[in-house]
């Protein structure tokens, strides 16, 4: 879920918390317990994306990656992105907005940002220069989820 965290409305007790978090597709808000202190370090890291990304998540931190991507066959929303640099293996993505099939290129270079959440990135903005066919090893990749 993707939003902001309303520092406004941040209140404090002796042993709670609570924050205001608007929902940015439904403009819902929503009250927030903070319970403990890794909870609260997890929010103001949240809305210290907020100040960067100029959204937030509560999925989890906020990260974007830039490098070739392809979208898994037959599933317009989830795909693999190969970060530029060839640092490491491709990261899995999956889109936190509806598309139909068609409506995004199948592959290319990418620009997306999103919430990093167990390894893969839930993404709410994506830029996309078409191209016919990704890297390698991200075709391998893809060969290989199709096949799990």
């Amino acid at each position: 879920m993707f939003g902001y965290y309303d520092p406004e409305t941040l209140d404090v007790q002796e042993r709670t918390a609570e924050i205001d978090f608007i929902e940015a597709a439904s403009g819902e808000t929503r009250r927030v317990s903070i319970s403990g202190s890794s909870h609260a370090r997890q929010i103001a890291h949240s809305m210290g994306d907020q100040c960067v990304h100029k959204i937030a998540a509560m999925a989890g931190p906020m990260r974007a990656v830039r490098g070739s991507m392809v979208f898994l066959p037959g599933d317009p929303d989830s795909g693999l992105i190969a970060p530029e640099g060839g640092s490491g293996k491709p990261v899995p993505l999956r889109l936190a907005f509806d598309v139909s099939h068609g409506d995004l290129p199948s592959s290319g270079y990418a620009i997306v940002q999103g919430a990093e959440t167990d390894g893969a990135i839930l993404v709410n903005r994506i830029a996309i220069k078409a191209a016919p066919s990704p890297d390698p090893a991200l075709r391998a990749a893809v060969s290989g989820a199709l096949s799990a």
